[in-house]
Order: C-alpha cells, then sequence, then structure tokens
C-alpha cells in the first residue's frame, strides 16, 4: 500500500472524532446561551423596529408605539387634505398603527406597546429607546414586540396608508396623487421612485414595494448577525473559562486515556448516527455535517 493511502491509527481517528464532538458540544451550548440571551433582550424585535424605522422615517423623527394609531390617522389626513400638522409624524408608528401591521406577529395591538424610539443614531445599531416601567419595562417591551414582517403585508400597509379610501378601486394615478401630497421623508423619496418606475401598473408598484423591502431588511439582518456574533464570542469566552476548556490538555487526555478517548469516540459516533462504520468513515460523516452546519448558519443564521 502506497504512504498517501495509508489510513490513520484508530487511535488518531478516536483523538480526531473526539475533539470535534467536545468543540461541536462547546459551539452549540454557546448558540443555545445566545439565543436565550438574544429573547430576554427582545432583539430581534427591536433590530426589525430600528430597520422599518429607518426605511421610512427621518434622522429628526421619534417613533411613539403608544400613539401608532394616531400617527395613522394623522398620516391619512395628510393624504386627504394636503396638509401637514405642526409635529413631524412617524411613518413607521402611522404603518404599524394601521388595520395591516397593527397586531401581526404579536398578541394584541402594537398601541398597548408603551415603548418609544429617539430619533436615530447611527446606522446598524440600536436607537435609544424608552419604555414606561409600570408597563414592565424596556426588556419586557421589546421582547413583545413583532419578530417579522412580510414583504406583502408590508406593501399591503403602504397601499392603505397612501389610499384613505378602502371602497374605492386602487390605481395608479390616485398612489400617484397622494404619494405626491406626503411629507418630505425617505418614504416619500422612496416610493416617487417606485412610482414612477411603476408606470400605470398597480401590480408592478406591489411588486416593487416588497421587492424594496426585503433589500432593505436583508441589511437589518447583518445588523442582527453582527450582534448576535458579539454576544457568542463573549458568551464562548466566559464558557472557555467556566468550564476550563484547553484544547492541548483535551487532545492529551484523549491520546492516552483508552477509555476516555472510546468513550468520547462512542458517543460522537451516537449522535451522529454512524454506528455500524469504521471510524475513519464516521470521521469523514463528521466532517460532513460539520461542512453542512457552517452552510446552515451562513445561509439561516
Amino acid at each position: 500500500m502506497q504512504r498517501g493511502a495509508e489510513v490513520p491509527s484508530s487511535g488518531i481517528v478516536d483523538l480526531v472524532i473526539g475533539l470535534i464532538f467536545v468543540f461541536g458540544v462547546t459551539a452549540a451550548l454557546s448558540s443555545a446561551v445566545t439565543e436565550l440571551i438574544a429573547r430576554l433582550l427582545g432583539l430581534r424585535g427591536a433590530y426589525l423596529l430600528t430597520g422599518l424605522r429607518e426605511l421610512v422615517d427621518g434622522d429628526n423623527v421619534s417613533t411613539d408605539l403608544g400613539q401608532a394609531e394616531t400617527a395613522y390617522t394623522d398620516m391619512q389626513t395628510i393624504v386627504r387634505t394636503g396638509q401637514a400638522p405642526a409635529k413631524p409624524v412617524s411613518a413607521t408608528a402611522a404603518l404599524l398603527g394601521g388595520p395591516i401591521l397593527g397586531n401581526q406577529g404579536m398578541a394584541g395591538q402594537i398601541t398597548s406597546r408603551k415603548l418609544t424610539l429617539e430619533p436615530a443614531g447611527q446606522q446598524g445599531r440600536l436607537p435609544k429607546m424608552k419604555a414606561d416601567r409600570q408597563a414592565g419595562g424596556l426588556w419586557k417591551q421589546r421582547r413583545s414586540l413583532p419578530s417579522y414582517i412580510s414583504a406583502k403585508s408590508f406593501a399591503e400597509a403602504v397601499i392603505d396608508l397612501v389610499v384613505p379610501d378602502p371602497a374605492g378601486q386602487t390605481t395608479m394615478d390616485d398612489i400617484r396623487k397622494n404619494v405626491a401630497g406626503l411629507p418630505a421623508s425617505p418614504l416619500t423619496q422612496s416610493l416617487q421612485a417606485l412610482v414612477k418606475n411603476a408606470g400605470d401598473d398597480v401590480s408592478q408598484f406591489r411588486t416593487a414595494v416588497e421587492r424594496w423591502y426585503d433589500d432593505h431588511m436583508d441589511r437589518v439582518s447583518g445588523w442582527y448577525k453582527r450582534h448576535v456574533a458579539k454576544i457568542t464570542l463573549a458568551v464562548g469566552a466566559v464558557l472557555v473559562v467556566l468550564l476550563n476548556i484547553n484544547a492541548l490538555t483535551i487532545g492529551r487526555t484523549l491520546y492516552t486515556e483508552n477509555a476516555v478517548s472510546s468513550a468520547v469516540a462512542t458517543a460522537a459516533a451516537s449522535g451522529a448516527r454512524c454506528s455500524g462504520q469504521t471510524p475513519q468513515d464516521c470521521l469523514a460523516q463528521l466532517a460532513r455535517y460539520r461542512t453542512e452546519a457552517r452552510r446552515g448558519r451562513k445561509l439561516t443564521g
């Protein structure tokens, strides 16, 4: 047999399987703890709300969810009369205060959330938020926010906002005229461009709004992932210290203690569903699972 085709010894294979198993368990534990922390802090809902606000509101507008229904009414009044109120109206609050997004993805109405977002700060970071302590405090209010709004629902909410007459048939002429009457904001500027590109096709306009929303939410997902990655790094460091995880010590123990090495390799093989296979085949299967898991995290994380 040629040297390049030599099969590693059983001890080396058990060592590699054991190391993969130990650090795989540690990584899974870190991910689980990170997810618990993200849920406790209400990060998903907070980033969704922040991304929506950055998409449709200016830098000098605050968003009070408790007044979302009033903001919805004020925005439709602006569309009907063309007269803007003295105080800027948050487009985010207006969209969330409407009948389409008012209770989507959460229990109750958005107006029951006593949460206020201060004017936008640095892009990609959560703005300063204030919450009524009697209503449960900031973290509780953020945990109760919706963590997902579909592009279709967002587009329907936009059309409902700029066409305040639900009994009439929606046409591009109505949308074009009403969008032109909206106060200056990122929402108005974007809608004007989308209206221009849609021509006289309402379906094309709706699809363009959905694509515009999805593209921005992809960026928001990146902000969330970077925040969570920092938490995962901190959790991993804490676990390494608390559990005294040392690669050299673990490797030495697995290599010199046959009983420990065999037990870990057996547990790893059982977890990987490779019972009945040779250690070499099991190692190859574990490597494939690890590669697929990493690809899955990149696609869904």
